[in-house]
């Protein structure tokens, strides 16, 4: 179920966004909602998108997550309230070893992976990832992904 992946990689990440003095809101439990992915590989691009919300909101004071149920994907965003990206860089969010204007910033550690290694962990689950700067000019990031929704649990077979 989508909502127990999310409250794992949620106590993972929240010493994060307290360092970070950063509220973070999350959606009502759906308790109809499964995914088809790999358990770990879902809570690790959860935790890549919102220790960035972390490390580069340093503007905004909010963190949240929303999911939308479709028929058949499930739509996960996350959204800050930071100062956004800069056009002239979305092209270049997800190339690995790409840290932006990161590494210019005191204090931002990373090695600009995280990104490259979340595209290509959803795109192997079957889904896709993207950004998109908030409707207003320098409110915020959204980053989402989309899962293949299943209509009940599927247990796992074979090996790892």
């Amino acid at each position: 179920m989508l909502s127990d992946i999310i409250d794992e990689a949620s106590g993972l990440v929240e010493p994060f966004l307290q360092n970070a003095s950063l509220r973070f809101e999350r959606p009502p439990k759906l308790s109809d909602v499964y995914v088809r992915g790999d358990r770990r590989r879902i809570v690790q691009v959860l935790l890549n998108l919102r220790t960035n919300a972390a490390k580069y909101n340093r503007t905004g004071s909010l963190v949240s997550l929303t999911i939308t149920a479709k028929n058949d994907a499930a739509l996960i965003e996350v959204v800050d309230d930071g100062p956004g990206i800069a056009v002239v860089n979305v092209d270049r969010l997800f190339t690995p070893f790409d840290r932006l204007s990161g590494q210019k910033v005191k204090g931002i550690e990373g090695t600009g992976l995280g990104l490259a290694l979340s595209k290509q962990l959803v795109e192997s689950m079957g889904g896709q990832i993207g950004f998109r700067n908030r409707a207003e000019p320098d409110t915020g990031a959204v980053f989402w992904c989309t899962l293949k929704r299943e209509p009940e649990p599927v247990e796992a077979t074979g090996s790892p």
